[in-house]
């Protein structure tokens, strides 16, 4: 779930808010609304990236990976 806000918070700030989406997730204007449930779209998109390869931990597909397909994990 946090990781959803994350990517709803990181396309609402910008130019792009409610029309269009880094990823392109299938009827972003619809379910961008949705802040409570995580879209099937998206988990699609994170088990698709999980198997792309990257040269280092700088390449930004790995770090909007990170930051919107996975959750910190508590102790």
């Amino acid at each position: 779930m946090e990781a959803w806000k994350k990517y709803v918070s990181t396309h609402s700030t910008s130019d792009m808010a409610n029309t269009e989406d880094s990823w392109g997730l299938n009827e972003w204007s619809k379910i961008s609304e949705d802040k409570i449930k995580v879209p099937d779209a998206l988990v699609e998109e994170c088990g698709k990236k999980i198997n792309e390869k990257i040269d280092n931990k700088d390449n930004p597909i790995f770090k909007n990976f990170v930051n919107w397909c996975t959750v910190e994990k508590t102790t």
